[in-house]
């Protein structure tokens, strides 16, 4: 008989970009309901699985009221159902399904740390969130990180005792599809005609979701002063604006109107890496960037913050360069670097992807994962 795992999540995306493997693997071997908001995204994908999908109304927001509901729901679902293992994806529907199935006593019940909420807050806001975490790494009795700066930092910080926590293989959630992502100098031509790009620009690109934490501003304030100094600097912004930040940064970007795109959400990432010279990430906080993954495999480099998180994702000097968290100077001198020097910024990309290609195949990273669990299972 098949044993049964249940896996709470709040957005399809997610479940589209980092775990349709996992779920398809988990299939063979097990029965899985995957529990999910099927209307919190704009862009809800076709999901496709060989498994169980349940609309379940999880929000991303926190709403006192709705999560009580939430929970409630989720214990009488867990009851009816009698899993072997619960796995809790992103930090709300961790600490739900984590709570609801500890009440239920579901034998297996499995958190992975994916990046911290309150890594880039202060005051009482960071309290409660890391509280939060702290709670839901009690329950869980197993607990993965996605890198080992991660994993240093929660147990630094009281979040996870040492000991409890595990990262698996050199890191990374789902590793990347190099069939998929590739260098590809045809579309890069093709691609840049029809977005009016020029073929001697040097580009930057950031793809990923538009929101603070991010440093998307941090981004646009450092292109502009770079772009005087290197008139052909291109700045390409790709993603779905979560806080409606596009008016901002279109209002910061008046005056440079011919030296940027500010794109929404697309399907084929892969492509705009294909297009883009370098990558950058100027973020405040990450678990394990699979966007500065994907792009090392299109041979492309990545600027990225000195953060946890981005530290396993690239070798400063090797496979991209670093910067202070937050210094827009020290941003805009390493756009400058990779936008002059196109040789080493090529060098750089070629490190990155032979990197990549050792360490974060993506059936060698979900095998770890699919291991583990069967692991779990099996005990």
């Amino acid at each position: 008989m098949k044993k049964k795992i249940c896996i709470v999540c709040t957005t399809p995306l997610t479940i589209h970009f980092f775990f349709r493997e996992h779920l398809c693997r988990l299939s063979d071997f097990s029965e899985v309901n995957l529990l999910v908001n099927l209307n919190n995204e704009k862009f809800t994908p076709d999901m496709g699985l060989p498994v169980k999908v349940i609309d379940f109304p999880i929000t991303r927001q926190i709403n006192l009221f709705s999560d009580i509901t939430v929970l409630l729901i989720l214990i009488k679902h867990l009851m009816l159902n009698k899993y072997d293992l619960v796995w809790g994806i992103g930090p709300k529907a961790g600490l739900i399904s984590m709570l609801a199935s500890c009440i239920c006593r579901v034998r297996c019940r499995l958190f992975i740390f994916q990046g911290e909420v309150w890594a880039s807050k202060r005051g009482l806001g960071r309290f409660l969130l890391k509280t939060l975490d702290q709670l839901t790494g009690r329950l869980a009795t197993s607990v993965l990180a996605v890198g080992s700066s991660e994993k240093t930092y929660l147990e630094s910080q009281g979040v996870v005792n040492k000991g409890k926590i595990q990262v698996l293989g050199s890191g990374s959630i789902c590793g990347v599809d190099f069939k998929k992502f590739q260098p590809n100098k045809k579309i890069k031509e093709t691609l840049r005609s029809d977005l009016f790009i020029p073929l001697r620009a040097r580009v930057c690109l950031f793809l990923g979701r538009i929101n603070k934490d991010k440093g998307i501003l941090d981004l646009v304030d450092a292109f502009k002063l770079a772009h005087q100094e290197s008139p052909n600097l291109f700045l390409l912004i790709v993603g779905p604006d979560e806080f409606g930040l596009s008016q901002l940064i279109r209002s910061k970007l008046a005056g440079y109107e011919h030296t940027y795109k500010l794109l929404d959400f697309v399907r084929d990432a892969e492509k705009y890496y294909s297009l883009a010279d370098f990558f950058c990430l100027p973020s405040y906080r990450e678990g394990f960037p699979i966007s500065i993954l994907e792009a090392a495999a299109c041979e492309i480099p990545t600027i990225g913050s000195d953060i946890y998180g981005i530290n396993d994702a690239l070798i400063d000097g090797v496979t991209g360069i670093q910067f202070p968290v937050g210094d827009i100077s020290a941003l805009k001198k390493s756009m400058l670097k990779l936008a002059d020097d196109s040789a080493y910024c090529e060098d750089l990309g070629i490190a990155a992807r032979n990197r990549s290609l050792l360490n974060y195949e993506k059936t060698m990273v979900c095998d770890r994962y699919i291991n583990f669990m069967r692991g779990l299972l099996k005990n």
